[in-house]
């Protein structure tokens, strides 16, 4: 896989690294260049255009009818009817939702100079039918944050205290190992947790992103039959994308806003991964 590169007069550039599913391939250190306004977004953004290519065992087609069936088969628990002829408009909805899943592999601490490591694994692989990534899954394992990653996968690394201090910082293919300094210090992290009994929001939520998005434990919200339009659904996918922004930028621009959450989520990242997962869940209660 070629690095992957934007243009701008004002750029920075950071290394990271590539795990193919495929054994066989070997595991790199690439690079990307980046405009410094969009130093946040610029990662997720550029792996999208990978994963959105990858098609796995199933064709396109099958795993749209996978999709639509599951989507079909969740919404008719909440006693919601979805009819066939709804499928191509709610596909293409959805096709159009985040394509990356960010599965945390070592927190941002302050004893850690609020340095954290992050997987970047596609949201769809499960449906898509992509063999499951032995290297990344072992390499969460070690991590003591226990994935089923399905398909390619990305490793980078970040600065974030997040409140003023954000920067994208170099990871070395020579780090991929469970002896790497950053690895044993993030197991020994969840250890320490799970000693004295605190929890991990991020690290569960984590477990769902990595395992490809596969389902949602939700609950029946009555038995009574009721038509829900195709207008309506693309109407509410929207309203969850414009959700999530909003509480992202409540977050980064309000101070009290985001005390509370790093407190329960520990930091952006694991913040973000939960609405991203939230977001999942409301739209299996409609068509997943």
């Amino acid at each position: 896989m070629a690095s992957l590169t934007t243009t701008s007069t004002t750029t920075a550039s950071f290394k990271y690294l590539y795990i193919p599913h495929d054994e066989t391939k070997d595991i790199q250190q690439l690079s990307l260049t980046y405009e410094k306004d969009n130093e946040i977004g610029c990662f997720t953004q550029c792996l999208s255009k990978h994963f959105v290519l990858i098609t796995g065992a199933k064709t396109i087609s099958e795993s749209n009818d996978a999709t639509f069936q599951l989507m079909k088969a969740e919404a008719k628990k909440k006693g919601i009817d979805i009819d066939d002829a709804d499928k191509t408009k709610i596909l293409q909805q959805l096709s159009q939702s985040q394509m990356v899943d960010i599965v945390p592999l070592q927190m941002a601490r302050k004893n850690n100079e609020w340095i954290s490591v992050s997987m970047y694994v596609d949201d769809k692989g499960v449906n898509k039918g992509v063999p499951m990534n032995v290297r990344a899954t072992k390499l969460s394992m070690a991590c003591g944050r226990p994935v089923r990653v399905m398909g390619d996968a990305f490793v980078a690394r970040a600065q974030d205290d997040n409140r003023d201090l954000y920067q994208r910082m170099d990871i070395s293919k020579e780090e991929f190992s469970p002896n790497a300094a950053w690895v044993v210090e993030s197991n020994a992290a969840v250890n320490q947790k799970k000693a004295t009994g605190s929890s991990s929001g991020s690290g569960g939520s984590g477990g769902s992103g990595g395992s490809g998005g596969s389902g949602s434990n939700s609950v029946p919200l009555g038995s009574k039959k009721k038509k829900v339009s195709t207008d309506k659904l693309e109407k509410y996918a929207e309203q969850l994308v414009a959700w999530v922004e909003s509480k992202l930028k409540q977050f980064d621009e309000e101070e009290k806003f985001r005390e509370e959450r790093i407190s329960k989520y520990q930091d952006r990242a694991g913040f973000e991964l939960y609405l991203r997962n939230k977001v999942k869940k409301k739209i299996a209660s409609f068509a997943q």
